[in-house]
């Protein structure tokens, strides 16, 4: 038996931005139905939002009795609706109106989703060297063979994320990944999630769910060390995960096409004294581990404790693609922000850390 829940919520698309943190990188669990209308799963909740000038209409449905008030207040801490994004932007565009402020202008509203620890550690783990849709197919696959069954809605099934304790309960986890397509990935899941169960909460129980919570509650270099002994997890993973569901608003994951920003944009390392490891011409040619932190440095001293958001938003424009960023810019009488970005790849060397990450400049956190 399905239950139902439906409500309104009155915001203008201006303060969000549905398209860029639903289908942008963040998640992997939503797709646009149809114009304006996102559908995904939430918990264990398949939720639909159909979003108009002025408010969203929310339908959530699921296989256990919901109350109103409280999916209500668990959608609007997902979508962080109560931050107070106007008045951030205006802050950001006066730090940085040379580059900030211009492409806020096609590109409002972006918050950050927060989501569940556990979900978002598995899921960018199955994001290294990936893109959205691939990433969206390999998590689909995690919840459909080994998470629980929610609803059927239009002929389409709909699993929940599967727990830590669902996959312990996986015999040889790693094949089972392997034999669907996870390749490298498998080791790197079936290993975080041994980790995991070997946690336990600051309270002596609890388990590797409610270690990773509670990570929500301590400082983020502190959440992030114990975030890299995970298995499979290095430095931009662990920022994406203190940023997106940690609490962690000052976390910037930094990838090849954040490198390239940070150089184009803003000269980052290139001036003389600038920091970090250079090659000709003062270009910071990878990322090392001080070139890392040379530019992570530089955006919290430009945006200050929310500059994890405010990278986001320059992220999310400079991007080629981006779904749905056309029709948004459409939508708001903008005019689209167009760069060309040649893809920076490098070999990755997990062994001797001087190369922290590979990408393409198409990639998005992944």
């Amino acid at each position: 038996m399905a239950f139902k829940v439906e409500f309104v919520h009155c915001i203008s698309k201006q303060l969000l931005n549905l398209h860029c943190m639903l289908l942008g990188g963040q998640s992997f669990r939503w797709t646009e139905k149809r114009d304006n209308c996102f559908m995904g799963v939430v918990r264990n909740y398949v939720v639909q939002i159909e979003q108009h000038p002025t408010k969203c209409r929310f339908s959530l449905s699921s296989n256990v009795k919901m109350e109103e008030s409280a999916v209500r207040a668990e959608l609007e801490d997902y979508l962080q609706l109560n931050f107070p994004i106007e008045d951030f932007y205006k802050l950001w565009c006066q730090r940085d109106p040379n580059h900030f402020e211009k492409k806020a202008r096609a590109l409002s509203g972006v918050r950050m989703l927060r989501q569940d620890p556990f979900e978002n550690v598995i899921s960018f783990i199955c994001s290294q060297n990936n893109h959205i849709s691939r990433i969206s197919q390999l998590v689909n696959k995690v919840c459909v063979h080994f998470g629980s069954y929610i609803t059927t809605i239009d002929g389409q099934d709909f699993y929940a994320f599967p727990s830590l304790d669902d996959l312990l309960e996986v015999k040889d986890l790693e094949k089972r990944l392997r034999d669907l397509a996870f390749g490298y990935r498998a080791a790197y899941v079936s290993k975080a999630v041994q980790f995991l169960a070997n946690q336990q909460g600051s309270k002596g129980g609890g388990g590797g769910e409610m270690w990773l919570n509670q990570l929500r509650d301590v400082s983020y270099e502190e959440a992030k060390t114990k975030l890299l002994q995970i298995p499979g997890i290095g430095p931009k993973v662990s920022d994406c995960v203190c940023l997106m569901s940690l609490d962690k608003t000052s976390a910037v994951p930094v990838d090849t096409h954040v490198l390239q920003i940070a150089q184009r944009d803003y000269r980052v390392g290139m001036n003389k004294g600038g920091g970090g490891t250079k090659g000709k011409g003062g270009k910071l040619l990878s990322l090392t581990v001080k070139n890392y932190q040379t530019i992570t440095d530089f955006f919290h001293e430009l945006f200050g404790d929310y500059s994890g958001w405010a990278h986001t938003v320059l992220f999310c424009s400079d991007l080629r693609e981006v779904p749905g960023k056309r029709k948004l810019e459409e939508q708001l009488g903008k005019t689209a922000l167009k760069t060309t970005v040649e893809p920076v790849k490098e070999e990755f060397k997990p062994s001797d850390g001087k190369i922290l990450k590979t990408a393409s400049d198409e990639q998005i956190y992944g």
